[in-house]
């Protein structure tokens, strides 16, 4: 479900408080998801993906730890390529809490003349 929080925690509320939102950028912007997990207690672990592909920190991914329940994943260029589906997946003993958006990047580089001398 896009934008929307779902998981298994018997003592929580299985709804973030402020799920991931469906984003559309411009190529070349920088972007930062964000979502607010159901509790401020630190989770077990925290999980971004990207077209069910894990990310790992990078230049191209900054990761911040997940501080007061809110996690934040910013990626400082965004291309075509980074489109499509990402996901937060926060444990907590065990059981997932996963928020999920779409991801569109539209438009390409355009130069100016100058910039090519």
């Amino acid at each position: 479900m896009i934008g929307e929080c779902h998981g298994v925690y018997e003592q929580l509320s299985c709804m973030c408080r402020q799920p991931l939102t469906d984003e559309n950028v411009r190529q070349g912007e920088k972007v930062t998801l964000e979502c607010r997990l159901p509790v401020d207690e630190l989770p077990d672990s925290v999980q971004w993906f990207c077209k069910d592909v894990e990310l790992t920190p990078s230049p191209d991914y900054i990761i911040e730890p997940c501080v007061g329940g809110v996690c934040r994943l910013t990626i400082c260029d965004v291309f075509p390529e980074d489109s499509g589906s990402y996901s937060c997946v926060a444990t907590y003993a065990g059981q997932p809490v996963v928020t999920t958006m779409n991801l569109s990047v539209v438009g390409q580089w355009s130069y100016d003349s100058a910039d090519l001398k």
